[in-house]
């Protein structure tokens, strides 16, 4: 028998797999403005901003009720006004009460309540005059108002929330796995602004520090965001094996911090050259008292933000008083053109040859005079000084800033070898004298400093500032784990990264993304009077500076004029640019040798100077060829070029090879490489 057919209106339908709520009235008013107000791909409130004074309009409810209330007095003028407010009685605070069942529990109540105050005060505001009801008005309302403003009251917004720590731990494992790194993670520290440090510690077989810091793009890629907002750093302790793991909830550096007009701190030597991206300060160290003074090596490619931290430097040393600042720019005074005429200016070449040969004079004089200085250690009479102190003599410590030093130190022709020699002498001696270098190139390399290894490793030495870099040959030339050639360009907002790069000085940070500070322009309305030499000084510079110029030398041997402003020496922008008589041509110089593949690959070994695998060295001429923009030689070019060295076919340029596929240069001070111009 077959089954008989059950109706489709009797059919029992399928059942929902989950369960469907269904909102009506209030819930479903709330539950939408609930969901407009999420921003789109996030969950809940907290995402939501207030912008600007909308956040404190809760606090204009009382004042709105208030004067809804004068407003309602008018009803006298109406006719039958009693009739009217009586009226007005019932009908207000029924819409009061209605109008806000939507509000959280408080308001509500409190709404219930001024609603009761209004329906009583209607009536009298219609028969009385609003004079006579103002101050009883007033008492009704101020402790209402009070009591709203104060549950309502600005509360500043709270600090985001960390991230659950298993989330950074387990990036960071797959990180360590990817990169076969052994290395964990300790526990957050909360940084201001929101954002969180993690101590490193590496097991030191296998993974130490400097294997993390040689790759800076994988740890912020990890993190999906910039160098400057998620970076691993070294323990400033010097503790290989222990690190720090910093993430930034957004990019601090890009907004610019400005300089407070602070000077040298005199008790421990350190100036504030900016902050780091984590907010702390970043300091460099000047002056040591009974030591002397540090110099400092300033690099970057153009727009890096060179001439804006020298602009910096004028002004610290200015303020800080003991120092005095003489600018040396090559660029015919288009560097710093702001302190032309109100420091001792040198520009172009010849003007800075002669500045050069007078200062150099002028700490002779002072190291000799110093050695005589007697001065009391302890209780024990000393017949004279080894170092510097400013407290102990007085004298104001020359601060030389030498910008583009590249044209002038470049080992060319021989007014620039005079150069040359004149600022490789005044490094190794006037620490002592109180006089400070600050030297400025675009790339640190030999063939820039004149093939003088000495002078940059002095110059590193002190204070290592540099910016975002054309290529990352400039990485060893620096001292620097992190590649300043990686910084970018631009931040996020279109604003140029001006300033924004890596500093070694004395908080042992080199490896932590660093901004320097700007000048306002007050400072530069109002700028620190400018400190006088010491007369001593200032004679030996005149009797150095009268003296007969090198034959090549543009400048004429004019004998600088005494004036008040520099207690000696006058402007040098008024002597003549070349003498009225006529000279002989000088002699041809050699011409350079061509950039050839051997040329590169000495000058990646020389400016490295340590130990270099094979396949870094092929790495690091193919970016020095880009650099100098042309197409990078092969493997095999490179690899003949290391055999012919390390075989010893060039003399002059001597390379060792310790092991198999390792090479390193013997840069020697006394016969210095001739690399390619």
């Amino acid at each position: 028998m077959a089954a008989r057919e059950v109706p489709r209106w009797k059919r029992k339908q399928p059942q929902p797999a989950t369960t469907v709520i269904q909102l009506r009235g209030r819930q479903a008013r709330r539950f939408t403005r609930d969901l407009a107000a999420v921003p789109d791909g996030k969950e809940g409130k907290e995402g939501t901003a207030v912008p600007g004074a909308w956040r404190f309009r809760k606090h204009l409810v009382p004042f709105a009720w208030l004067a809804g209330l004068a407003v309602a007095s008018g009803v006298r003028a109406v006719p039958h006004p009693l009739l009217w407010g009586m009226l007005a009685s019932v009908a207000v605070p029924v819409l009061m009460v209605l109008c806000t069942r939507h509000l959280p529990d408080w308001t509500r109540r409190a709404v219930d309540v001024a609603a009761l105050v209004t329906s009583a005060w209607l009536p009298l505001l219609a028969m009385l005059p609003l004079r006579q009801c103002v101050p009883w008005l007033l008492l009704t309302w101020a402790p209402l108002a009070a009591l709203w403003v104060r549950h309502y009251r600005w509360r500043p917004q709270s600090p985001a929330p960390l991230p659950a720590p298993d989330d950074d731990a387990a990036t960071w494992a797959a990180l360590c796995e990817q990169q076969k790194w052994n290395a964990r993670l300790g526990t957050a520290e909360r940084l201001v602004g929101g954002g969180r440090r993690y101590p490193v510690q590496c097991d030191g077989i296998k993974t130490v520090m400097k294997k993390i810091l040689a790759q800076p793009d994988h740890v912020a890629g990890a993190w999906h965001s910039p160098v400057t907002e998620v970076y691993a750093e070294r323990d400033p302790k010097g503790v290989t094996t222990a690190g720090f793991l910093t993430i930034l909830p957004g990019n601090s550096l890009q907004a610019s911090a400005w300089w407070d007009g602070a000077g040298m701190d005199p008790a421990t030597g350190l100036v504030q050259a900016g902050r780091f991206a984590d907010g702390s300060p970043a300091h460099m160290k000047w002056y040591t008292p009974r030591y002397g003074t540090r110099h400092d090596l300033i690099s970057g490619t153009t727009g890096s933000g060179k001439t804006a931290l020298l602009d910096l430097y004028c002004m610290i040393a200015l303020t800080s008083g003991c120092f005095v600042p003489i600018i040396c720019d090559p660029q015919e005074g288009q560097s710093l053109p702001f302190w032309r005429d109100k420091c001792l200016y040198a520009s172009g070449v010849g003007q800075v040859e002669r500045m050069l040969r007078g200062l150099y004079a002028g700490f002779l004089d002072r190291s000799s005079y110093l050695a005589t200085l007697p001065w009391v250690d302890d209780g024990v009479k000393m017949p004279g000084m080894p170092f510097f102190d400013y407290e102990l003599t007085g004298l104001p410590m020359p601060l030389i800033i030498l910008d583009e030093a590249h044209m002038v130190l470049k080992d060319g022709s021989r007014q620039q070898r005079a150069i040359r020699d004149a600022v490789l002498d005044m490094a190794r001696l006037i620490r002592k004298t109180g006089g400070k270098m600050t030297l400025a190139t675009q790339m640190p390399s030999l063939e820039d400093l004149g093939g003088k290894q000495a002078l940059r490793d002095m110059l590193r030495g002190g204070n290592v500032w540099s910016g975002r870099t054309a290529n990352r040959v400039a990485t060893g030339m620096l001292g620097l784990v992190k590649d300043p050639s990686e910084i970018p360009r631009y931040f996020s907002n279109g604003e140029e990264t001006a300033g924004l790069g890596y500093m070694d000085g004395p908080d042992n940070r080199p490896d932590a993304p660093m901004r320097t500070l700007r000048v306002g322009k007050d400072h530069y309305r109002n700028p620190p009077p400018v400190r006088t030499l010491d007369g001593r000084f200032l004679e030996a510079m005149d009797a150095a500076m009268k003296q007969a110029v090198s034959p090549t030398s543009t400048v004429a041997p004019v004998v600088p004029a005494r004036n008040e402003r520099t207690g000696g020496l006058g402007n040098l922008m008024q002597f003549p640019r070349r003498d009225d008589t006529p000279r002989p041509d000088p002699a041809p110089e050699p011409v350079a040798e061509g950039r050839r593949c051997v040329d590169a690959v000495w000058q990646v070994l020389s400016d490295r100077d340590a130990e270099m695998t094979r396949g870094e060295v092929i790495k690091w001429v193919g970016d020095l060829a880009r650099s100098w923009e042309r197409k990078p030689w092969s493997i095999k070019a490179i690899q003949t070029a290391l055999t012919d060295l390390a075989e010893g076919k060039d003399p002059a340029r001597p390379v060792a090879k310790p092991r198999d596929g390792v090479y390193r240069a013997v840069v020697s001070e006394s016969k210095p490489h001739q690399s390619a111009s």
